[in-house]
C-alpha cells in the first residue's frame, strides 16, 4: 500500500505542475486583447527574495530605472535596440510559437518614442519574429537592420518587407569556399551603420590556416568592396562601429584602427596594455557615438560589462561577473549584480543595460531590471 500511496502522491505533483503551467500561458493568452500585447516569454519575478527598487543606485554606478517592464508596459527582456539619439526603443514581442516551436507567425515589431510615449512604427507576422544579432535602428527610413552567423537582413516598416542584403547586392563567396559537403564556410560580423551608410564584414575559410576577410560598403542602394591597408597580413578583423566624423572603427589583429569610410587608415590604436582588458577574449565590443569609449565583456558567464576609456587610459566594470581570476564562481556576486544580457548606447554618456536577476526557472521566468549609467 505504501508504494502505491507514494505514486499517487507523485502523480498529484506533476499534475498541479502542468495545470500552474497551463495557468501561466493562459494567463498571458488574455492580455493580448490589451494595446501593448504581452510576451509568450513568462516575465514574472521568479525569484521572491530579490530586493530591487526603481531608484536604486549601485557602487558600480548603475540605477535601476525599470524593473521587468519599462513604463510604456514593455517587457525589458524583448528590448533589442535604442537609437543613436537614445529616444526610440526597438522591442520585438512574441518571436517564438511555445505550441509549435517555430517563429510565431503573432510576432511584433515595434518602435517605441519615449519623448512623445508612443509606438510609431509597427510590423507583424513571421517576419518579426526573425532572430537579431546585433539590430541598428534607421530612424530615418524606419528600418532594423540585423543579421546572425551567415545572413544579414533589414526590415522595412515602410514597405511591410524584409529584404536579404547578402542576396540582393549579390554578396556570396566563391565555390572555392565550399566544403566537401557542398556547405559554404563562411559568417557574418557585427553590423556597422549610420547615416545611411552599412558595413558588412564576411569571414571565409578556406581550410582552418586559410581565413579571409571581405569588407563592404552598402550606400545609396550601391555595394563596392573596401580594402583597408595595413603593413601586416590580416588574420583577424571585426568592424565595430561607425563613429562620429564619418569613421569606422575595427579591431584588426591585435590592434584598432580608424578610417575613412572607404578604409582609408586614419588612427591606429594599439590594444590597451592593461592586463585586465583582455580584448582578444571579449564576446562583444560596442564603441561610443564619439569613438572616445568602449563597451566590451570578458565573455565570461555569468556575463560581464566594462567599459574602457581611450582618453585617460582607464576601465570601469558596471556589471561583475561573478567569477574570479581562476574561474571560479562567487554566488554572491552574481545574486546582487546579475547577468547583463545586452546593452546599448544611448548617446556619447548614457548607457542602458539588460540585468537578469536570479536561477532562471522552467518557461525561462527570471526577474529583468534596466540600469541607466551616466558617462562622464
Amino acid at each position: 500500500m505504501g508504494k502505491y500511496k507514494s505514486l499517487r502522491i507523485k502523480a498529484l505533483f506533476i499534475g498541479v505542475l502542468i495545470i500552474t503551467q497551463s495557468m501561466i500561458y493562459t494567463g498571458c493568452d488574455k492580455n493580448r486583447n490589451l494595446e501593448v500585447e504581452a510576451s509568450y516569454t513568462p516575465q514574472v519575478t521568479a525569484a521572491k527574495d530579490i530586493q530591487v527598487k526603481v531608484g536604486e543606485k549601485d557602487e558600480y554606478g548603475g540605477t535601476v530605472i525599470a524593473i521587468d517592464k519599462f513604463d510604456n508596459n514593455f517587457n525589458i527582456g524583448t528590448l533589442t535596440s535604442i537609437s543613436k539619439d537614445g529616444r526610440h526603443y526597438l522591442f520585438q514581442l512574441d518571436p517564438y510559437d511555445f505550441k509549435t516551436h517555430e517563429p510565431s507567425d503573432k510576432a511584433r515589431l515595434v518602435i517605441w518614442d519615449s519623448v512623445d510615449k508612443k509606438v510609431i512604427a509597427s510590423i507583424e507576422g513571421k517576419i518579426a519574429a526573425a532572430y537579431m544579432r546585433n539590430s541598428v535602428l534607421d530612424m530615418e527610413n524606419k528600418r532594423v537592420y540585423y543579421g546572425d552567423m551567415n545572413s544579414i537582413n533589414y526590415i522595412d516598416f515602410n514597405q511591410k518587407e524584409k529584404v536579404d542584403i547578402l542576396s540582393k547586392y549579390k554578396i556570396q563567396p566563391g565555390d572555392e569556399f565550399m566544403d566537401k559537403s557542398g556547405n559554404l564556410q563562411y559568417n557574418v560580423g557585427f553590423l556597422a551603420f549610420d547615416k545611411g551608410t552599412l558595413f558588412v564584414n564576411i569571414r571565409t575559410q578556406k581550410d582552418p590556416d586559410n581565413t579571409d576577410y571581405s569588407l563592404y560598403q552598402i550606400k545609396d542602394e550601391k555595394c563596392k568592396k573596401i580594402n583597408i591597408e595595413i603593413k601586416e597580413k590580416i588574420s583577424f578583423m571585426e568592424v565595430l562601429g561607425v563613429i562620429e566624423g564619418s569613421r569606422l572603427m575595427c579591431q584588426i589583429n591585435s590592434k584598432f584602427y580608424i578610417t575613412d569610410l572607404d578604409g582609408n587608415v586614419i588612427e591606429e590604436r594599439p590594444l590597451i596594455e592593461n592586463k585586465d582588458f583582455k580584448v582578444l577574449g571579449s564576446s562583444y565590443m560596442y564603441p561610443s557615438y564619439d569613438g572616445k569609449k568602449l563597451l566590451y565583456s570578458l565573455g565570461k558567464t555569468p556575463t560581464d560589462l566594462y567599459m574602457y576609456d581611450f582618453e585617460t587610459k582607464e576601465f570601469k566594470v558596471l556589471c561583475p561577473s561573478g567569477l574570479n581570476d581562476l574561474g571560479v564562481n562567487i554566488p554572491s556576486i552574481r545574486e546582487k549584480y546579475g547577468d547583463c544580457e545586452g546593452c546599448f548606447w544611448a548617446g556619447n554618456d548614457r548607457v542602458i543595460a539588460k540585468i537578469g536577476l536570479g536561477e532562471i526557472l522552467f518557461g525561462g521566468m527570471r526577474t529583468v531590471i534596466a540600469k541607466e549609467y551616466k558617462i562622464d
